[in-house]
């Protein structure tokens, strides 16, 4: 019986955890008794697999649920008060409630939009496999402008004889974006 006693403590335990403090005496009492009885018909292995079986059964969502959680719910009549509210005093103060909707628009539109070219800008060239081995070299004219500027092809032959670490070099010449 000390085994049976064990496998007992095994369920009980496992309902005490789910069950709400204030009926577990009630529901254990009930549990017990009726192991008692299976026990005495149909002996201990039928007896367990019965008090499993009851103690599986009082897992449902009603008795685990209940006296869990502390935090109350928001109900549907308080959500429809708080769009009442808000409908109501956007009605009321149109000219902020526009000047708001507008800045929020306004400010988001920037944020995309910065984001989109950071994006871009990080983006770029970003398919070669040996990306942290690539360089660019870049001429400006007296002006400061590099629209129509490039880098000679004597810079590049220099490159390649005096640094023996360059592997290729090319020159890309750049089109002002008004003949694009």
């Amino acid at each position: 019986m000390s085994n049976n006693a064990h496998d007992r403590l095994l369920a009980l335990r496992f309902l005490r955890w789910f069950v709400p403090s204030h009926l577990y005496e009630g529901i254990e009492g009930d549990l017990l008794e009726e192991f008692e009885s299976d026990f005495q018909q149909s002996g201990v292995r039928i007896a367990r697999l019965k008090l499993a079986w009851n103690v599986l059964r009082f897992l449902r969502p009603g008795i685990f649920l209940r006296n869990r959680f502390s935090i109350s719910t928001i109900q549907h009549h308080m959500l429809k008060s708080y769009f009442t509210f808000a409908w109501r005093s956007t009605l009321r103060n149109r000219s902020n409630t526009v000047i708001n909707i507008l800045g929020m628009t306004c400010g988001l539109g920037v944020a995309i939009m910065l984001f989109s070219i950071v994006r871009f800008e990080y983006g770029f060239d970003r398919f070669h496999a040996k990306i942290d081995r690539l360089y660019q070299i870049r001429s400006y004219d007296r002006f400061g402008n590099d629209a129509n500027s490039h880098v000679p092809q004597g810079v590049i032959y220099t490159l390649k004889k005096q640094f023996p670490t360059v592997e290729h070099a090319a020159v890309v010449y750049g089109w002002t974006p008004s003949v694009i």
